[in-house]
């Protein structure tokens, strides 16, 4: 078994950082034409990733995504004069973060005027099942006075 399959972790180790510093140097040559590109606001609410010929973009909201997608064309072809292996940009939103989700806004129910009131407690008497019966009367009395 001369020709083994196997290979000694520290030669893979060894060739893990220069793989990694190739796609940091790429993604450094690009953030700086990206910024200009896009101009310093939206710069400042996306992150980018080059993979190969294809810049792909996480906006923060849905806003700046649907404006990167509008300007696609002319973001890239702004970058293709300093990055010429640029063919495509992809854009995605970045999932929005529960801490962003609005709260419900805890408000008392405003008053039924009297007229409502009068017919769903007129309707309650004539239903059949007691559990919906109780809840029009429920219901009902949160008219005016």
């Amino acid at each position: 078994m001369s020709e083994s399959t196997f290979r000694r972790l520290g030669a893979l180790i060894g060739q893990i950082p220069a793989a990694g510093s190739d796609a940091a140097e790429s993604l450094d040559e690009i953030t700086g034409p990206w910024a200009e590109a896009v101009g310093s606001e939206i710069a400042s609410h996306t992150s980018i990733a080059l993979e190969g010929s294809e810049l792909f973009v996480l906006a923060d909201t849905p806003v700046w995504g649907h404006l990167l997608t509008q300007q696609k064309h002319s973001i890239l072809k702004h970058l293709k004069i300093t990055n010429p292996g640029i063919n495509r940009i992809s854009v995605k939103v970045r999932p929005q973060s529960p801490d962003r989700v609005p709260l419900p806004v805890n408000r008392p129910p405003r008053p039924l005027d009297s007229s409502s009131s009068r017919a769903l407690a007129q309707s309650a008497c004539s239903v059949k099942t007691t559990g919906l019966r109780n809840v029009l009367l429920r219901i009902s009395r949160h008219g005016e006075s």
